[in-house]
């Protein structure tokens, strides 16, 4: 069972995200949390986000780059799917950034 008390939750990362020519990039800024595991992106379709619906996109390491290129959910033009990048404890703890909506262009 994950520890809930105050204070065992990660900071969230600044994530920012764009439609650039073929795919939806998104990309954040490092976490300084010592216990890091990995970051994880998480997405909707649409414009709201309802973790409860949300699907795991990748696992990213600390050692790679900090940014991920997806067309999930972004088929068509004018389409919009919304994500969040999570920073992962190695204790499970974890954190999600503000959501951030890509539109196809």
């Amino acid at each position: 069972m994950l520890d809930l008390r105050r204070g065992t939750h990660p900071v969230a990362v600044v994530v920012s995200g764009r439609w650039q020519e073929t795919a939806a990039i998104i990309a954040w800024e490092s976490s300084d949390e010592p216990e890091l595991d990995h970051y994880e992106v998480r997405a909707m379709a649409g414009d709201q986000y309802e973790s409860e619906d949300e699907v795991a996109l990748a696992c990213i390491s600390p050692e790679e780059p900090l940014h991920f290129s997806t067309v999930f959910a972004l088929d068509e033009p004018g389409a919009k799917a919304v994500f969040r990048v999570y920073v992962v404890l190695r204790s499970g703890h974890e954190r999600g950034s503000q959501p951030v909506v890509v539109v196809r262009g």
